[in-house]
């Protein structure tokens, strides 16, 4: 699923553990493209740097968050300093309450509203095993609030496949209920032969709940194809084709009961159907608010394509969308 933590990896000091591949090793013996490799040319692959999803969902969950600070902070105030119980104490609490919870809910709306919409609809990455490449389209994000008001240009960067390390981060998700890890493939590229100082990282997918193996197999794929000259695609596999929804209601489609999602779930579950609608009155208006703001980020989404030079080089993506 596509959110605003799509994005957010690990920075190496916050992991708690950090595994580093070689590229003469076997990563995994059951490699994988993770439904990522969007094309496939004579000598290179491509990935998809946005995954599946709801674009959309992290700025509704902003939405949500800032209407209960607000709501929060007003019952607050009502209650505690009405004019019986007023007091410097409660006024110094409900004070502190207000002015973190509504500027900190403020903020993740804002930053998710940055980050979803005028988002490009895709950040790819393609590996060139002739030229021994990699080329990278990327939006560069500001943190901080700071960030939410400066510019996030698009750019495009080329990076030697033997200056880049290939590493999996890893971070112990824990609550009162359940403890797990999320796991990154983490890519970082050194300056120079002899200059070990990392210039620019970036991910390939997004990161993998419990997913240790799935993340070495996911590298593997990549190794055998840059070192071993091995296939495009992992056996079985096939290149990703992902249309985005063209219309409003093909949006809606996809977060709630309308269309040909009606239609699916009608012909394969008719009394989860039924049950469904029983309580969808409920969720009616969180689920049509999703579709909309999902296509409001899509209408705002511009497409950028690789430049002359990095066609150039690579060549026309194979027309064949099975196994490569």
């Amino acid at each position: 699923m596509t959110t605003i933590l799509d994005s957010v990896k690990p920075e190496k000091e916050s992991s708690d553990e950090i595994e580093v591949y070689k590229k003469n090793i076997l990563a995994s013996s059951s490699p994988t493209g993770l439904d990522l490799i969007k094309n496939a040319y004579a000598n290179a692959i491509e990935y998809r740097g946005i995954g599946h999803g709801n674009r959309g969902l992290g700025t509704l969950l902003g939405l949500l968050f800032l209407c209960i600070a607000v709501t929060l902070s007003t019952l607050f105030i009502m209650t505690e300093l009405g004019p019986r119980k007023f007091s410097s104490v409660r006024f110094v609490v409900t004070a502190l309450f207000v002015c973190i919870a509504i500027p900190l809910a403020a903020y993740f709306l804002l930053r998710c509203v940055r980050f979803e919409f005028f988002r490009p609809l895709d950040e790819p990455i393609i590996f060139d095993r002739e030229h021994r490449k990699v080329y990278r389209i990327y939006r560069d994000v500001k943190l901080g609030w700071k960030g939410l008001f400066a510019k996030w240009p698009m750019k495009a960067a080329t990076y030697d496949w033997d200056l880049i390390q290939a590493e999996r981060h890893a971070l112990t998700d824990r609550n009162m209920t359940i403890t797990g890890r999320t796991h990154w493939l983490v890519f970082e590229v050194r300056k120079a032969c002899k200059d070990p100082r990392i210039v620019d990282t970036f991910t390939v997918g997004s990161g993998i709940r419990d997913g240790k193996a799935t993340v070495s197999a996911v590298f593997e794929q990549i190794r055998r194809f840059m070192e071993a000259r091995g296939p495009h695609l992992p056996s079985g596999e096939r290149l990703a084709r992902v249309e985005p929804p063209a219309t409003l209601l093909q949006c809606l489609a996809r977060t709630g009961p309308y269309g040909a999602t009606l239609r699916r779930w009608w012909q394969h579950s008719r009394l989860s159907t039924i049950a469904g609608f029983l309580i969808f009155p409920l969720a009616l208006p969180f689920v049509t608010l999703l579709g909309v703001l999902s296509w409001l980020t899509y209408v705002t989404a511009p497409q950028f394509d690789w430049s002359d030079e990095v066609v150039a080089v690579v060549g026309a993506p194979l027309a064949d969308n099975g196994p490569v």
